[in-house]
């Protein structure tokens, strides 16, 4: 009985230190509302190179936003599932004002990719009336690496 006891607290210790490391290691993207209105964002992680089946659509299509208000960060980051794939892709947009574009007064979006070869840990970006600026962050040790795509989601 002690030992069933001891190798339980054993899983159980091993599976909490496992999740606070992939919690510290993630990758991060800061972004950042430098503007007067409400910024509404949309996130989704997927394969790369493939199309989503229907359930994938479904999710995407009742996806609810995370909200920043003026002057505040939000910080989004791969889950842990993501991390131990190949060929994941993190895409981020955003509405300035309104949630969709018959409200909204702008927006962009930029898509990244997870990968362990080349990129950074941490990236900044700052969401302003008529543009975005992405921004590196250094930060000394990540899982995998954010690579932005050098093509970003047009304003609008």
């Amino acid at each position: 009985m002690k030992r069933i006891i001891m190798v339980v607290t054993i899983f159980i210790v091993l599976g909490i230190i496992s999740i606070t490391v992939f919690y510290f290691v993630k990758p991060s993207i800061f972004l950042y509302n430098n503007t007067n209105k409400i910024i509404y964002v949309y996130s989704s992680e997927s394969t790369y190179g493939v199309e989503p089946n229907e359930k994938e659509v479904e999710e995407i299509i009742k996806m609810k936003p995370d909200v920043i208000d003026p002057g505040e960060t939000l910080k989004l980051a791969p889950s842990i599932l993501s991390l131990l794939k190949k060929n994941i892709r993190k895409d981020t947009g955003w509405r300035i004002g309104g949630r969709y574009s018959f409200n909204s007064v702008g927006g962009g979006g930029q898509a990244f990719m997870l990968t362990r070869a080349s990129g950074v840990c941490s990236v900044l970006i700052t969401i302003n009336d008529n543009k975005s600026e992405l921004e590196e962050i250094e930060k000394s040790y990540c899982y995998k690496k954010i690579k932005p795509f050098k093509d970003s989601y047009p304003n609008g």
